[in-house]
């Protein structure tokens, strides 16, 4: 998934997803959440997967990244939140350098 960007809108439960970490690629689908302003999959995730990337895998984008799980589930930060994270940086980066 070269040169993916952030998913323009969430994906829905059921969705086709892969994780993406330093140990590896791992398939799975996207399941409800279970806390606000997070989204989950049903893939296994092991210490040191936080910080990876969960893909669309039919769009190729960027739904998330991974922040926290167990055996049977990822939690992860959904791309509308990264979006807005990035939006305040380049909006704080733009007031440094007019100030």
């Amino acid at each position: 998934m070269d040169g993916a960007t952030l998913c323009p809108e969430e994906i829905s439960p059921g969705s086709n997803v892969e994780l993406s970490t330093e140990y590896g690629l791992r398939r799975g689908q996207a399941r409800a959440a279970a806390i606000p302003n997070y989204k989950r999959t049903d893939v296994a995730t092991i210490p040191g997967d936080s910080g990876g990337g969960v893909f669309d895998r039919e769009r190729g984008c960027l739904a998330g990244i991974v922040s926290s799980g167990g055996q049977e589930r990822t939690n992860y930060v959904p791309a509308r939140i990264l979006r807005a994270m990035l939006d305040q940086l380049s909006s704080n980066e733009l007031a440094r350098r007019k100030g």
